[in-house]
């Protein structure tokens, strides 16, 4: 991947990704890889299977498991246990995303 690559809310709304932990970061941040993502509301599989894979975030950037269970609760979002921390993540992040509009 070649970088500064842009990354985007919506097909109008973008930002500037200047190395791979940026960009993964604005991507769990709700921010998708393309205009056709940004306008479908959904990550591709390969961006879902990089978000997954990157292993170079600060681990104290992102949220625990228990901080996203308790943002979970709050938003009114039923999971379980069985739920990984990334779709729970994205889970929320969609809520977030909705109650914007």
């Amino acid at each position: 991947m070649e970088f500064p690559r842009l990354v985007y809310r919506s097909p109008s709304d973008h930002a500037l990704a200047e190395d791979d932990n940026q960009f993964v970061k604005h991507l769990l941040d709700g921010w998708f890889a393309s205009v056709p993502e940004a306008a479908d509301g959904h990550h591709s599989e390969e961006t879902e299977q990089l978000m997954i894979e990157c292993d170079d975030l600060n681990e104290d950037d992102a949220p625990t498991r228990e901080e996203m269970a308790a943002k979970a609760k709050e938003l009114g979002i039923n999971f379980d246990g069985r739920i990984s921390n990334q779709k729970l993540f994205n889970l929320i992040a969609a809520e977030i995303e909705k109650s914007k509009s």
